[in-house]
């Protein structure tokens, strides 16, 4: 379930440059079936715990603390300084701290890459950041770090990622949630790396398949007007995908019938 939530929040229309997108449990649960809005607030509720996402009930909001780590856009200037405008627009103070620290660490670890030349992300640095276990009021779990997205690749894939971090973490991945440090065995070979197939942008000639059409026919949806926005939406926010047919069914999953008097009406 913790999987299912993490993977719905990364591919999310509504997350912005920074990683933040509205918390809405009962949302949320009708984007799946047999999902209920208790299963995403336990869901939830496990990821904040492991410090995956920050959740602020005051403002309904949830961010994806690693997005900015792993998704590739502070490489990119112009990203960048969206990035300073979606930090803007964020409502919780709290999520905008942990942003600030997040930011800071990676000004220390990577400070060759493009955003932290950008005069509105140097002024984010500056602001007051904190870590998430002190707002959680707690301390963060030993060895649980910035490692253990990269641990995971299968369980907690990044879809939007147009890059991903290549040097590990110096915190370790001990002892949370059953994950060990492994020690090196210099006695065997490393292990080859899983070829994962490469996330592009929307192509083109990009259109729905026969099954979109079948499924939009059943569900009542108008495919020529939902395959539009799905890619002005792609377009828009820059996004790459390993599978274009895969990410259009999620999208028709999570759109409404639309009548053909309300359909007209926006043209009015």
């Amino acid at each position: 379930m913790e999987q299912w939530l993490y993977e719905l929040l990364l591919t999310h229309p509504g997350l912005s440059y920074a990683g933040v997108c509205d918390w809405n449990p009962k949302r949320l649960a009708m984007m799946s079936t047999g999902v209920t809005a208790d299963m995403v607030e336990a869901a939830g509720t496990a990821l904040q715990a492991a410090r995956f996402i920050y959740i602020d009930g005051q403002s309904d909001e949830v961010l994806v603390r690693s997005f900015l780590r792993h998704d590739g856009l502070l490489k990119n200037p112009k990203l960048s300084v969206s990035m300073a405008n979606s930090f803007g627009a964020v409502a919780s103070q709290g999520i905008q701290k942990v942003i600030v620290r997040e930011l800071q660490k990676l000004a220390h670890e990577y400070p060759e890459w493009a955003a932290f030349r950008v005069e509105r992300v140097a002024s984010i640095l500056k602001l007051e950041g904190a870590d998430m276990g002190s707002l959680l009021g707690e301390g963060l779990p030993q060895g649980l770090g910035e490692a253990l997205p990269q641990a995971l690749p299968q369980a907690f894939p990044l879809p939007t990622a147009t890059a991903t971090a290549t040097r590990p973490s110096k915190e370790g991945l001990g002892g949370v949630g059953g994950i060990s440090e492994r020690t090196r065995n210099t006695s065997q070979p490393p292990r080859k790396a899983t070829r994962r197939k490469p996330e592009t942008a929307i192509p083109a000639n990009w259109s729905p398949t026969q099954k979109h059409s079948e499924y939009a026919t059943e569900k009542n949806l108008a495919l020529d007007d939902e395959a539009t926005s799905f890619r002005l939406h792609a377009e828009t926010h820059d996004r790459r995908c390993a599978s274009w047919n895969a990410a259009f069914s999620s999208w028709l999953r999570k759109s409404k019938p639309t009548t053909t008097t309300a359909r007209n009406a926006l043209w009015d």
